[in-house]
């Protein structure tokens, strides 16, 4: 039984030009399948789809930051101290700032009070009684 029995164990050491074989004909192998794809690819693309990358110009920044900002309130300060149109066509115009708060504070508690409806246009009865109450006399279909 001590034949049958060391015919059948496994050797102490593993076998080391196996793995070291299977290896380098893995690498070999992966290293044909690269170089074939990147053939393949060079011969379907070209060599002209590769474009290198284009410099930009280098951003156009504030060089004095102070100066622009006072220029620009300058103008806004400008805008506010003159009178001018906003909409001519539609008669909106633009009020210095100091006369604005001005006529604000003129109208007191009523400054932020909603402005009044625009006048209803008189109807024809309308008519006949500020005409009778004028004239003293009633108006029927036009005749005294």
């Amino acid at each position: 039984m001590s034949d049958n029995h060391a015919a059948h164990t496994e050797p102490d050491r593993i076998r080391a030009m196996p793995i070291l074989a299977t290896t380098i004909g893995f690498v070999i192998f992966a290293g044909i399948c690269v170089w074939l794809l990147l053939a393949y690819y060079n011969s379907i693309v070209g060599p002209g789809l590769y474009v290198p990358p284009r410099s930009f110009p280098a951003p156009q920044l504030q060089t004095s930051p102070l100066s622009d900002l006072e220029k620009l309130e300058s103008a806004q300060r400008a805008r506010i101290e003159r009178y001018g149109w906003i909409d001519q066509s539609k008669g909106i115009l633009r009020v210095p700032i100091q006369r604005a708060m001005e006529i604000v504070a003129s109208k007191g508690g009523q400054a932020l009070a909603p402005l009044a409806p625009p006048p209803r246009p008189p109807t024809p009865a309308g008519v006949a009684e500020e005409v009778e109450k004028i004239f003293g006399q009633t108006f029927q279909g036009g005749k005294p």
